[in-house]
């Protein structure tokens, strides 16, 4: 005869496999991810560093853009 506690203890644990699974795939695909943007930096046009002060009569702050 099977021994019918020993069944259901190993059930949860088979269940909790697969979403413990893919939680820790996310977590390396973000920190992957955030590893690479830090690596490459902005990308948008013109960014400047925080303490870096812009003009504001430079293309794209108003004006006419002539």
């Amino acid at each position: 005869m099977h021994d019918s506690r020993a069944e259901r203890s190993a059930a949860p644990r088979s269940g909790l496999a697969a979403p413990a699974g893919f939680l820790v795939l996310l977590a390396v695909l973000f920190a992957a991810a955030y590893a690479a943007g830090s690596a490459v930096g902005p990308v948008a046009p013109g960014p400047r560093p925080a303490g870096e002060e812009q003009p504001l009569d430079g293309p794209g702050h108003g004006g006419c853009g002539h």
